[in-house]
């Protein structure tokens, strides 16, 4: 059975371009990068705060409490669940997001 078939997966918000994180904007979202992933925990502590547009784009980027989160571009597989307390907290690109329809 592929992970495609329990869960939804998708990339993390991008920051250049067209994607959601390169519309500026006053609605302040703190982001997690790969190097926020140590030992398997995620550092909420200094993450990078950016201001974008709030929007529909925008919203589907929030993280929310039990998503996995996985390294999408690195030599080095990191994993880190996602802590119930998560405020307006989104992926950057180089994470994927995992998030099961039930996260029991």
């Amino acid at each position: 059975m592929k992970l495609g078939a329990l869960a939804d997966i998708r990339p993390g918000m991008v920051m250049t371009g067209h994607g959601a994180g390169a519309r500026p904007g006053g609605w302040e979202l703190q982001v997690v990068e790969s190097a926020d992933i140590l030992e398997d925990r995620l550092t909420s502590e200094n993450l990078r705060i950016i201001k974008v547009r709030e929007g529909i784009r925008s919203r589907a980027h929030l993280l929310e409490p039990y998503d996995i989160l996985v390294t999408a571009r690195s030599h080095a597989v990191k994993v880190a669940l996602v802590q119930p307390d998560v405020f307006r907290t989104v992926a950057s690109v180089t994470l994927l997001i995992v998030r099961t329809p039930v996260p029991g």
